[in-house]
């Protein structure tokens, strides 16, 4: 079924996220959206001087700023090798799931998809949106959904794999593979929680290069950081006895004690 119209939800400007993008990154974002190009699985050509010549005074490098932020925003993917991008939240928002013969053209096109990682993306998001809203009609369709449904997928926002530079010079080359390399987080003994890393599985000793999955790795170490100061000091329990002989804090009684 081709796209005859687009859906923009009003409410994206009440999302803060959306309203610290730019004025020039929230114009590509709607540009992909409408773009006759974009299929149902929200995935269209990334062809920077394409884009740039759907407006006067833009260039492909300012289209490939606009997408650094977008990026770092997690609103699209781009897979420079394949040449493709996607909107993450397409299928969520844009009611694809809402007529089962739109949810097979979406399954088909996202066959079609020749990126590995943005398959993924996508298949994360179908899949999260069939747990969060299980009710929808186009899950009647789903024995043309079952690849999809059951492909690995890749939870963006927890997956480092894609360094645009900062300075949004370049791009950063989106990889194809679909496993998903999140910051570790690990237990001490006795259960307590560790340290997370400062740096991302890719660069564990760090790195002079603009990379995302340093910087969340940073972030989330700051925020361990700053839970640890404000852990407050281990106190030695006191008993609480009722007349019964138990205690109110804990599992003991009294004549366990004497």
């Amino acid at each position: 079924m081709a796209r005859e119209h687009a859906n923009i939800r009003l409410d994206m400007w009440g999302d803060g996220d959306w309203r610290a993008l730019s004025m020039q990154a929230q114009w590509l974002y709607k540009l992909l959206l409408t773009h006759p190009k974009t299929n149902r699985a929200g995935v269209c050509d990334w062809r920077p001087k394409r884009l740039a010549a759907m407006a006067t005074g833009i260039s492909a490098a300012d289209v490939e700023a606009m997408a650094t932020e977008l990026i770092a925003g997690y609103f699209i993917v781009v897979d420079e090798d394949t040449e493709e991008v996607a909107v993450r939240s397409y299928v969520k928002h844009d009611g694809v799931m809402k007529q089962p013969n739109m949810a097979v053209t979406m399954a088909n096109d996202w066959t079609g998809v020749a990126s590995e990682r943005i398959r993924a993306v996508i298949a994360f998001e179908v899949q999260k949106l069939k747990i969060e809203q299980p009710g929808l009609p186009g899950w009647k369709s789903e024995r043309h959904l079952e690849t999809i449904l059951s492909f690995s997928g890749v939870d963006v926002k927890n997956d480092p794999s894609v360094d645009p530079s900062v300075e949004g010079g370049s791009m950063g080359r989106t990889t194809t593979t679909a496993t998903s390399t999140t910051t570790a987080t690990h237990l001490q003994e006795g259960g307590a929680l560790a340290a997370p890393s400062l740096y991302c599985s890719r660069h564990p000793a760090g790195t002079d290069q603009p990379c995302r999955g340093c910087k969340v790795a940073g972030e989330a170490f700051e925020k361990w950081a700053a839970g640890q100061d404000a852990a407050p000091e281990p106190r030695e329990h006191v008993h609480d006895w009722f007349d019964d002989g138990t205690c109110l804090g804990c599992d003991e009684r009294r004549e366990d004690t004497t």
